[in-house]
């Protein structure tokens, strides 16, 4: 099984969404074993996932016609340890 989160952006969110990132999602992550993370690479998710491997991506936006060529620049956080 494979739960993959992706939370309201660190420096966007609140603008976003009515929530923005939470100090109550590192402890929930780790909770869950197999949870795989997509953020916004920010140095506080860096920060507070330390203990994680954590792998740059790029993904491209596909839902709204004015992103629909811009790409963002975001890291994946692997579900438990640096290995």
């Amino acid at each position: 099984d494979v739960l993959y989160l992706d939370p309201p952006y660190v420096v966007q969110g609140k603008s976003l969404y009515n929530v923005g990132a939470t100090d109550d999602l590192p402890k929930t992550v780790r909770s869950l074993s197999k949870a795989w993370v997509s953020y916004d690479d920010h140095e506080v998710v860096r920060e507070v996932f330390a203990d994680r491997k954590i792998v740059e991506i790029y993904t491209k936006y596909t839902q709204r016609t004015d992103r629909e060529n811009k790409t963002k620049h975001e890291v994946l956080i692997y579900p438990e340890g640096k290995e």
